[in-house]
């Protein structure tokens, strides 16, 4: 599981790079702005223990990775040491039209400072990617503990 967690790392690490390079725009910022809603849609089922909602609302990304019981454990694992939200804020958001190493489509990476009540300084990283229905989805979600 490390070495899968590590290749995750490394495409969101590789989505990061191809983002940064992107230029912005109104399309770019609505894109972003209806990301950030679908990805506080998302974090809200997360944060309600609502795995089973989390996973059928995500993206095949997430999907390809195991299923929704495999997602709902991997989730416990991660977010329950962590105890309840306490507060959550957007830093940053970045859109990308084709990004190089990427299947063809609209991205958004979305970085968030979070504090929870066992872990007050956490950096949640999300990927989303616009579907065929124009609907935007969590691809892929890495929550970092900062030391």
């Amino acid at each position: 599981m490390k070495l899968r967690h590590r290749y995750l790392l490394l495409l969101f690490a590789l989505l990061l790079a191809a983002l940064t390079g992107c230029q912005g725009g109104d399309a770019a910022e609505k894109s972003k702005a209806d990301a950030s809603n679908a990805a506080s849609q998302w974090l809200a089922m997360v944060d309600q223990s609502k795995y089973a909602d989390a996973w059928n609302g995500a993206a095949d990304a997430i999907k390809k990775g195991g299923n929704e019981q495999q997602f709902a454990e991997a989730m416990r694992a991660q977010r329950e040491p962590m105890g309840k939200v306490t507060s959550r804020a957007l830093e940053a958001s970045q859109y990308a039209n084709n990004p190089q190493n990427f299947p063809p489509g609209e991205y958004v990476e979305l970085k968030y400072k979070t504090s929870f009540h066992n872990a007050p300084s956490v950096e949640e990283l999300l990927q989303l990617v616009k579907t065929s229905d124009g609907s935007w989805k969590v691809g892929a979600y890495f929550p970092k503990q900062n030391q």
